[in-house]
């Protein structure tokens, strides 16, 4: 908020030690300049902004000996005070209060428009006087939404975009309207201007321009957003709609080492406007081919998903293509190969197992044919040492 103030208080005391050597008709006129600075020195007005739909809210301090008070809008009567009552012309929309110690008056109304704007008076007068001793005037500019436009609705990147914001002031503000911008939550710098027009004698209309030059892919969906200096939080946007050629990328779920027979989803990455057609492609020994794969999956992005049940022949060098109006590119070649712990397994693990199975059938056979006999019967021999006392074992021969 803004006061403008006139205290002359030097000013009195200047006029008062001079008037004993004027004459009558001087000391008349002293009397009346004297009046009329007193009289300013209790004035004062009040510049104030605000948005539209936003509150109005307004404070009158009041003198001690307080007789009568008016609150009016644009010289209409919205309140009246008197007589320890208060009286207004029943509008629902605007309040108007007095502290219960009669010190200061509030009025306030909710969900300001263009209309409310205008000078707001807080009209005072002394007890057993009959001239206004203070006069407290609020001159209210209403600032309605700003709105943002840009000189086309599509753009490649690299080109230049030219953005206007526009916003409408009641009545004619007393200075320009200065615009901030910004790019999602980057600031916009340079490449600016400002202007205003009086659109008739009620409202005027503030526009800021911006030139936004080489745009780029990354500010694809993101939102220009232009900001008033005198309303906070009011401000206008745009979503951008950069055009540009794919960029995509290749990422394999489960890696890129498998076995056969294994089911491996191969995804596409893409970032492309407008969107992009996805290929999956295979390094042959001349050149890279488009494998025909039925199962494929599109998610809510662009990304696609290729689906393959590796086989024998699967092995190889794989990359993405995309392309849309703007262009094609390939991503980069990643080598789809056997996992080392299977051809590790498949040359030393089976083979070594084979063998000692081997072995054990052949130890089994032998032992098979070998029969421990006592005096010509089959017997058991017994492992360990012999406890004393015991008969000596006799000799075993084997058949």
């Amino acid at each position: 908020m803004r006061q403008y103030l006139q205290p002359l208080h030097e000013g009195v005391y200047g006029l008062h030690r001079i008037s004993c050597k004027m004459s009558l008709k001087q000391n008349l006129i002293y009397f009346v300049l004297l009046v009329a600075t007193i009289t300013s020195a209790n004035n004062s007005t009040a510049l104030i902004v605000i948005p539209k739909g936003g509150i109005i809210s307004l404070e009158c301090q009041l003198i001690s000996k307080l007789d009568t008070l008016v609150w009016k809008h644009n010289g209409h009567i919205l309140a009246t005070y008197s007589d320890n009552s208060l009286r207004d012309n029943d509008d629902d929309v605007i309040s108007v209060e007095i502290d219960t110690d009669r010190s200061a008056s509030y009025l306030s109304k909710q969900s300001a428009d263009l209309q409310d704007a205008g000078n707001y008076s807080c009209i005072q007068h002394h007890q057993q006087q009959h001239m206004v001793t203070s006069n407290t005037t609020f001159q209210i500019f209403i600032q309605g939404y700003p709105k943002l436009s840009v000189n086309t609705s599509t753009t490649r990147a690299g080109e230049t975009i030219l953005a206007s914001c526009c916003a409408d002031v009641r009545p004619p503000h007393f200075e320009e309207v200065d615009f901030t911008w910004s790019i999602g939550d980057v600031p916009l710098l340079g490449y600016f201007t400002t202007f205003s027009n009086v659109m008739n004698f009620t409202v005027s209309r503030h526009c800021g321009i911006a030139t936004v030059r080489n745009i780029t892919s990354y500010m694809d969906g993101t939102k220009l957003r232009c900001l008033t200096d005198k309303a906070a939080g009011h401000f206008a946007s745009v979503t951008l709609n950069v055009e540009y050629q794919p960029v995509v990328k290749i990422k394999s779920i489960a890696g890129w080492q498998v076995v056969s027979g294994q089911h491996v989803d191969i995804l596409c990455e893409v970032q492309s406007n407008p969107l992009a057609e996805v290929y999956l492609q295979v390094k042959t020994d001349t050149d890279w081919t488009t494998v025909e794969i039925q199962e494929q999956q599109r998610n809510n992005s662009e990304d696609i998903r290729f689906t393959i049940i590796i086989s024998n022949t699967s092995f190889g060098y794989y990359r993405c293509l995309a392309q849309n109006s703007h262009g094609y590119s390939f991503s980069k070649k990643i080598l789809l190969s056997q996992d080392k712990r299977t051809q590790y397994v498949t040359a030393v693990v089976i083979p070594c197992t084979a063998l000692v199975l081997l072995l054990l059938a052949c130890l089994t056979y032998k032992l098979r044919k070998s029969v421990i006999t006592f005096n010509g019967f089959p017997a058991l021999c017994q492992v360990g040492n012999v406890s004393p006392g015991q008969p000596k074992v006799p000799t075993l021969t084997e058949t």
